[in-house]
């Protein structure tokens, strides 16, 4: 297996990380950046921690296809998609499916969703937060809800950022900026 590895690399400069990448599912030893994505579920409390599903996510693969079991939360108000966190990102949504407990499949128009990014001609939304967020409006008592579409990962706009966050940190974490902490509360 590893002369069958080598020579992949050496003719088609294919490798472990490209299959891990190409078919998003056998990454077993992690070396494709992971996240998570969250749909969060208001039945009526509004969202909160308790009242979401989570799916593992690869946010360097250029497509998604994520499905979402809502079965067991009752009378659903309203939908809010996470797709990762800490990542500026571009995210086009392009199939919004879900089932109600009939088995009735339902679509929705995803130009229809709004989100806290900036939407282009295309149908694509560049998310200039660490928190990109898309609202669904779907209501009901929901069986399953399926998101498909294209992401892309900005790396050198968050490699800056992170390093900022780092700075920031560092600086919270020095003795003057512990010592004036109780000047910075007045103004």
């Amino acid at each position: 297996h590893v002369e069958s590895a080598e020579r992949l690399k050496r003719l088609y400069d294919f490798d472990y990380r490209n299959l891990a990448a190409l078919t998003g599912r056998y990454d077993v030893f992690h070396l494709v950046d992971a996240s998570i994505a969250q749909l969060f579920v208001d039945t009526g409390k509004g969202y909160h921690e308790q009242a979401k599903v989570v799916q593992d996510v690869y946010p360097g693969f250029p497509t998604f296809d994520l499905t979402f079991d809502l079965s067991h939360f009752p009378d659903i108000r309203a939908l809010r998609f996470e797709p990762f966190k800490g990542r500026w990102s571009q995210v086009m949504v392009t199939a919004v499916v879900y089932e109600d407990m009939q088995g009735s499949a339902k679509t929705i128009d995803p130009n229809m969703l709004e989100s806290n990014g900036v939407r282009d001609a295309s149908g694509s939304v560049s998310f200039e937060t660490l928190e990109p967020m898309f609202f669904l409006p779907i209501r009901g008592n929901i069986r399953s809800l399926s998101l498909r579409g294209t992401w892309k990962v900005d790396p050198i706009k968050n490699a800056e950022i992170h390093e900022k966050i780092q700075l920031i940190q560092r600086m919270e974490n020095t003795l003057s900026w512990k010592i004036t902490r109780p000047l910075r509360w007045f103004r």
